[in-house]
């Protein structure tokens, strides 16, 4: 019993410090990420981007399960993962000049993810 007990306060412990170190930042309809050379701003873009993408699936899931069970929810279009650069092992939509110049529209409630703005300008 008391080994469960310690074990138990022990993952408390380690839980605390986890979430304490970890800083994770909470973001809005549109984030910037900017730094020095080599601090990784790459990998958090594409982080932040696919965790973002990943929460809007996951609720889209949600409701077209409960648009099935309760017919009167309306069909709701799947939120995509829009982005100029490839990304490994994320089904992905790349970002053409039509959908930046508006003649096609994203979908609703999708991600858009532009690394390097001012390469997209120079090539499109």
């Amino acid at each position: 019993m008391i080994w469960f007990i310690l074990a138990a306060v022990l993952a408390c412990v380690l839980l605390y410090f986890y979430f304490k170190v970890r800083k994770v930042p909470k973001l809005g309809s549109l984030a910037l990420v900017t730094g020095g050379v080599k601090s990784g701003k790459s990998t958090l873009s594409v982080y932040l981007a696919i965790r973002s993408w990943r929460r809007e699936n996951f609720r889209w899931k949600v409701v077209s399960v409960l648009r099935k069970v309760f017919k009167f929810i309306p069909v709701l279009e799947e939120p995509l993962l829009y982005s100029n650069v490839p990304l490994a092992g994320v089904p992905y939509v790349e970002v053409t000049e039509d959908l930046l110049l508006r003649r096609k529209r994203f979908n609703y409630r999708s991600t858009i993810y532009i690394q390097e703005a001012s390469l997209v300008a120079d090539s499109m």
